[in-house]
């Protein structure tokens, strides 16, 4: 229906009539619709639609132009035709005859031809017309005209200007209560006064005296609410009434209706479904309200304010009663069918109607048990569509869902799919050279001839200087003399960073570390990127070493080790843009260029730069390297949970070597416990229960943990919008 609204109101429009009742231009092709008229505008006739709901009468534009050649402006926004507001084109009075049964001198508004289908809409501008009346009876729709013989015994209709009535002072409010108070009022004497507030009396008679009145007002809450003074209360209409009609109750006048003939059952037609006991409860609920009810045209009368729908019944007209339903309580029963005391849900698949048995709320754990656990432990998609195929309780991706994050053996044994969980957190540069740097062990090689087996390599994350420490093993003892050895050379440094090889662990290095100030940090377990400067090292260093030893024998691979520490220091750094000798020194050195040296060197490339501001603009361009990969990084991978102390998680696990193949080892172990939340996605984890000879600890990132869910708290009971999106956590889950 057309509601309208000029361009400075701010009121939200009503809602519009359901489009079926305009669907097309011509009496032809107009479905057998009872409100579809014939209505005649300056002696043209056009298809109208009868909408007691609309506001305004409106008539297309390209019809207007037949019926009237002089229009006024009109700035109208007419809500109900779709989504949009339209625009009025522009206006007219006029006289429209439906029924043989004038209204003049009504406004009518044009509009464009696409916003509605029937010609013509008759709105309230028409129908409240004073002498209009219009009934509805059975599919026979009748307008009238009040002034004519047959409404002659009934008074005309007139109607008084509604007055605002408030509040005299501030008033307290019971909780659940109904209150009478005292209201103001602008009328002048004492007279009688129909109070208009919607659900409130409506219907009732109030005397007013002194420009106040007494009126009820009810507080449905379960806490008292304070009425301010001056709050608007509704508004009153001044009306006549005999007194003779008149009985008063209190401070209340009620109308007094003219004594109807009860209602008997032969009047009430009911279903066969309906008991003898509802039949007789009905008649009594029908007599005790009988002033609403009609079983004749004569006790209708004619109103145009009410619409009654009434059933014509051979010897008989009852009313229609059916049982009154919120919108969500219809949106909630229409999908469900009762069948032989079975509840079953309606649903469509693939083009095709089913029904699905409706699940009781004891038995959802038995379904996911037979459908999740004893089927393949299928990820939550399958299982779903598994259980639809002939079930269906409310909720049930959510409980299925919480069902599969407590299922401990896809913990341990499905890697998820998707993002890997866990940020790039880069390690920013020092402020100094060999401030902080990073220590790992390579090797096994060949025993050469001297008994070294592994290389010690460091190198300072600022300068990317690199330092080289032939060893016999991976002793603690051995790693304490090599860093012996760097101090002498470049002093203490701040932090060293290192990996969790049993001499970084032991008693021994972290004694020495801390007898001389040195921050020790480890990277998580199975997380090598967390030291990954010196692993980019390990990867060229190996290739260096093969192409620079003399002959074949593979034992003198430590002999050119200095030699290879040179030409990794001296060979250009992408991260820099400069060599990492040259960032330390402020110079590039010269080793075999001979003869051939006094002939290049200019004093452009034997010029020194303090390191200072080499290292400064260093520094500069690793931050902002740094930054780029970082979002580079961060687009592939996802931030993951946040744990807390006290959270059950499962661990990514390295494969145990047996001689057999490991395709079928768990891929997880645990039960662990987070302990300790740490920096950068790293947590303290520890095993649940530890055995007499040791307690199991480590440091784990959070790409290699998986959460298990081990809440009691039940799943709530409502259903979920087809459309959930669940994030990652959904899709991560959905196919494992």
């Amino acid at each position: 229906m057309p509601v309208h609204r000029t361009s400075n109101e701010t009121t939200k429009p009503g809602a519009g009539q359901p489009s079926q009742y305009v669907s097309a231009s011509s009496s032809s092709e107009l479905p057998n619709i009872k409100y579809v008229k014939t209505a005649v505008v300056n002696q043209k006739s056009y298809d109208a639609l009868v909408d007691t709901g609309s506001s305004v009468c409106t008539i297309k534009a390209s019809d207007a132009m037949g019926c009237c050649s002089c229009f006024e402006e009109d700035n109208l926004e007419l809500y109900g035709f779709g989504k949009s507001p339209v625009k009025c084109l522009s206006r007219f009075r006029t006289t429209i005859e439906i029924d043989g049964v004038k209204g003049e001198n009504v406004m009518l508004h044009v509009v464009p031809d696409k916003a509605q289908h029937v010609s013509v809409i008759i709105g309230r501008t028409w129908t409240e017309l004073p002498n209009i009346a219009y009934v509805k009876v059975d599919d026979t729709f009748k307008i009238m005209d009040k002034r004519d013989d047959t409404f002659g015994h009934l008074e005309p209709f007139t109607q008084n200007q509604a007055l605002k009535i408030t509040t005299k002072n501030d008033v307290a409010l019971e909780p659940r209560s109904v209150n009478f108070i005292m209201a103001s009022v602008d009328l002048e004497g004492e007279t009688d006064v129909l109070y208009q507030r919607k659900g409130t009396m409506t219907g009732s008679v109030f005397h007013v005296a002194s420009k106040q009145l007494s009126v009820p007002v009810a507080n449905t809450s379960n806490c008292e609410k304070v009425l301010k003074k001056g709050m608007s209360l509704g508004r009153v209409e001044e009306v006549n009434i005999d007194t003779a009609k008149l009985s008063t109750t209190g401070e209340t006048t009620e109308v007094k209706t003219a004594t109807a003939d009860p209602i008997h059952e032969k009047d009430v037609a009911t279903g066969n479904d309906v008991t003898t006991k509802e039949r007789q409860d009905l008649l009594k609920l029908l007599n005790q309200h009988r002033e609403c009810f009609a079983t004749n045209i004569e006790e209708l009368g004619c109103t145009n304010l009410i619409e009654m729908d009434i059933v014509l019944k051979e010897g008989s007209m009852p009313v229609s009663s059916r049982p009154y339903q919120t919108a969500e309580e219809r949106a909630l029963a229409q999908n469900f069918v009762l069948k032989e005391g079975r509840l079953f849900r309606e649903t469509e698949a693939n083009g095709k109607k089913k029904l699905l048995y409706v699940m009781h709320k004891s038995m959802r754990k038995s379904l996911c048990v037979k459908f999740h656990d004893l089927e393949g432990h299928f990820g939550l998609d399958r299982t779903i569509a598994k259980i639809s195929e002939t079930y269906w309780f409310p909720g049930m991706r959510r409980y299925v869902r919480e069902h599969i994050r407590r299922c401990f053996e896809c913990l341990i044994c499905k890697v998820p799919s998707g993002k890997e969980e866990g940020l790039l957190h880069p390690i920013p540069p020092g402020r100094r050279p060999f401030e902080t740097i990073h220590a790992d062990h390579l090797g096994r090689f060949v025993r050469s001839k001297k008994g070294n087996k592994y290389i010690l390599v460091v190198i300072d994350n600022l300068t990317k200087y690199v330092r080289l420490f032939p060893s016999r093993d991976t002793s603690a003892k051995s790693v304490i003399k090599s860093c012996e050895d760097f101090t002498l050379s470049h002093g203490l440094p701040e932090r060293i960073i290192t990996d969790r090889g049993t001499c970084f662990t032991s008693k021994a290095f972290e004694e020495f570390c801390k007898a001389r100030g040195i921050q020790h940090v480890l990277n998580s377990t199975r997380h090598p990127r967390a030291n990954g400067q010196v692993e980019r090292v390990n990867r060229t260093l190996v290739p260096t070493i093969m192409t620079t030893m003399d002959g074949n024998d593979q034992r003198e691979w430590d002999i050119g080790l200095k030699g290879v520490e040179a030409f990794l220091n001296t060979s250009y750094n992408k991260s820099t843009g400069r060599t990492p000798f040259e960032v330390l020194y402020g110079y590039n050195p010269k080793f075999h260029d001979g003869a051939l040296r006094e002939i290049a060197e200019t004093e452009d490339n034997v010029a020194w730069t303090n390191p200072e501001q080499l290292q400064a603009e260093v520094r500069t361009r690793i931050l902002d390297s740094q930054a780029k990969y970082k979002k580079r990084f961060d687009m592939r991978h996802c931030s993951g949970d946040t744990l807390k102390a006290g959270d059950v998680v499962v661990m990514r696990c390295a494969p145990e070597h047996t001689g057999e193949p490991t395709k079928t080892q768990p891929r997880y172990k645990g039960p662990l416990v987070v302990t300790e939340v740490k920096p950068n996605d790293t947590y303290g984890v520890a095993a649940l229960k530890g055995t007499r000879s040791r307690h199991y600890a480590t440091t784990a990132h959070i790409s290699s943990l998986k959460t298990w869910s081990t809440s009691n708290k039940d799943v709530e009971d409502f259903e979920e919008p087809s459309d959930e999106s669940e994030g990652a956590s959904d899709a991560r889950m959905a196919e494992c």
